[in-house]
């Protein structure tokens, strides 16, 4: 992560370091696809939200050292709308999970796609079967930094 590992809150301009998950290896996929932010806040029914990210838990699990932890509190409450338009981010998502990923979720209103994997082979051969596959417009493997 740029500059590092932060909660933010507010509108992202106010951020309460904390430290990177250990051994945390990151695949970003961006499909061939653009979506309409606009189209995704504008099918978002609040009311009908029942998951909500955990932040204080996945916050501790990352200071306790708890990757399994962390990855199985994250969840974005956008993806549910996005999905229905653009099946292809679950596609992206269910190869990173049978290749081993920890969780997969979608960035924002998407449509790139992030997995965590615990195991750098998994995430090498995850980006091969990605690219073999031809779901992807770029792919990415990173790690998270603190530096």
């Amino acid at each position: 992560c740029l500059g590092g590992t932060a909660i933010a809150r507010g509108i992202g301009e106010v951020l309460t370091p904390l430290p990177a998950p250990a051994d945390c290896h990151v695949i970003i996929a961006k499909p061939p696809v653009s979506v309409s932010t606009a189209y995704v806040y504008g099918h978002i029914k609040p009311l009908e939200i029942t998951k909500r990210p955990d932040i204080k838990a996945m916050a501790q699990s990352i200071k306790d050292g708890d990757l399994k932890k962390m990855a199985s509190l994250i969840y974005n409450v956008m993806e549910d709308v996005t999905v229905v338009e653009y099946p292809i981010i679950s596609e992206i998502k269910q190869v990173m999970l049978d290749n081993g990923a920890l969780n997969s979720i979608m960035s924002g209103s998407g449509p790139t796609v992030f997995g965590l994997f615990d195991d750098k082979e998994k995430a090498q051969q995850c980006v091969k079967t990605l690219e073999e596959k031809g779901l992807t417009q770029q792919l990415y493997l990173t790690k998270f930094h603190n530096e």
